[in-house]
């Protein structure tokens, strides 16, 4: 992931990915077993501003909170799909 997000930050646009398509990568790439309805729910609450799109700061703010907490705690606020 840390090679995903150096990718993206040294990209000349933005790089952004719909939450389908990021699902659709994580299904072959990652989790082929999973169904893709929960893919793509565990895509969506990857998508921090809802823009319906997975970019850097996404990613970013996921893998630096995802082993705090509070992040997931409050019952998963922060990451409610939409």
């Amino acid at each position: 992931m840390k090679a995903l997000l150096k990718r993206l930050e040294n990209s000349e646009n933005s790089c952004l990915a719909t939450v389908t398509d990021f699902a659709e990568f994580v299904k072959l790439k990652i989790d082929k077993k999973r169904s893709d309805e929960d893919i793509v729910s565990e895509c969506n609450m990857i998508d921090i501003d809802k823009d319906g799109f997975i970019g850097q700061e996404d990613l970013k703010t996921c893998l630096e909170n995802v082993q705090s907490f509070s992040f997931f705690d409050n019952g998963k606020i922060s990451l409610k799909t939409p």
